[in-house]
């Protein structure tokens, strides 16, 4: 079982990977012996030596891209097959939130979501599953909680990410005439950097966040970025076509935890 957990030297592409959840993927799949393929949009990361700057060894690429924009995948995609040939898993964590009512939210910003959290999906999906690995490359895509409960102003954010799940299944039939898995990853509250910011803003109560969960808790970052890994490795060879919920028992009970 431990062995299936290994990447031995493997190349693994991550989105999103500068902060939260994608730097502890980072951290983590390093630990399991992959090659770390960076991908953020922000430039200061890649800037620090390739993190080496702030005490990591990781990652064999840094790329500072939009991933939203197909023209920046599609020389993505070129520069990592000329590189490499071949990865063994594409883990896509980039996206943003969005917190505004129905009847003022503008085109504009429900264009933006869905641009940034489905379609920097789709382009990277499909660019990146003909070097997959055959047999036991996998995807694994973010989406969350919201894709099955919602509440006020999160309209545009919660299609975002329903429609990260049913792309995720889509995606899994036809990568599966190769033994590609795909999956999603669907996490309730998280302790990251852009939540902390949310709660001192006074935009997100974290507080109440957390009493939501059965554990009392948001999880923390490393905590998503284990069960992303077990789904991208070998140990996961059975599991695809499917949206893992882990939410602290979230989505268990209505209402808050008293």
């Amino acid at each position: 079982m431990l062995d299936l957990l290994k990447f031995d030297g493997a190349p693994v592409v991550i989105t999103g990977a500068a902060s939260g959840i994608g730097l502890s993927c980072c951290e983590l799949f390093t630990d399991l012996g992959a090659k770390i393929v960076a991908v953020d949009s922000d430039p200061t990361f890649g800037l620090s030596q390739h993190g080496t700057a702030l005490g990591l060894d990781w990652p064999e690429r840094y790329y500072s891209i939009d991933v939203s924009q197909e023209s920046e995948v599609r020389q993505l995609a070129k520069e990592v097959f000329s590189d490499f040939g071949e990865i063994a898993s594409l883990v896509n964590i980039a996206g943003v939130g969005s917190t505004s009512s129905l009847e003022k939210m503008d085109l504009a910003h429900w264009n933006r979501i869905m641009q940034t959290n489905v379609t920097s999906m789709f382009l990277m999906v499909r660019e990146f599953l003909p070097m997959m690995r055959e047999n036991t490359g996998s995807v694994v895509n973010m989406s969350s909680t919201y894709a099955f409960a919602s509440r006020s102003n999160k309209a545009a954010y919660s299609a975002s990410k329903g429609a990260i799940v049913s792309l995720t299944k889509a995606a899994a039939i036809e990568a599966s005439r190769k033994g590609i898995r795909v999956n999603a990853v669907c996490p309730g509250p998280v302790m990251t950097p852009r939540r902390v910011d949310a709660g001192a803003d006074g935009v997100d109560d974290l507080e109440k966040a957390a009493r939501r969960t059965l554990q009392g808790r948001m999880a923390l970052p490393g905590e998503i970025a284990n069960l992303i890994a077990f789904l991208a490795s070998r140990a996961a060879s059975y599991i695809t076509g499917s949206a893992v919920i882990i939410d602290g028992g979230q989505l268990s009970h209505i209402g808050e935890v008293t």
